[in-house]
């Protein structure tokens, strides 16, 4: 159980604003281990995955956050990785139909 490997519950948390598809993550990730936010002890609510790093970074608590986020703070040392599963999350690609489609724009569609 996540829980009972790193305290989940004991440390304090910095989590993306409600609504956010970060914090939906974050708390299915709680709601596994029976848990919801309000039992874990919240210290910042923070617009963006970036304002995230930078509160952990600098020792505000544990977050949810994806590898390219905090690859350059991990690779420094200045943040540990604590790998476990997250759910699945479904994006989408969205464009103006009557836009004119660029090259660097098909081949970004092409790589996906």
């Amino acid at each position: 159980m996540l829980s009972k490997r790193w305290g989940v519950a004991q440390s304090p948390w910095v989590m993306r604003e409600v609504g956010s598809g970060t914090r939906s993550a974050c708390e299915k990730v709680l709601m596994d281990q029976g848990l919801s936010t309000e039992d874990v002890e919240v210290a910042f609510e923070l617009p963006s995955n970036e304002a995230l790093c930078v509160a952990v970074e600098a020792g505000a608590g544990a977050a949810i956050l994806s590898t390219f986020v905090v690859a350059p703070a991990v690779k420094a040392n200045r943040l540990v990785s604590v790998n476990f599963k997250l759910p699945q999350r479904q994006f989408y690609v969205l464009r103006h139909k009557e836009r004119h489609l660029f090259l660097a724009e098909r081949r970004f569609l092409a790589l996906l």
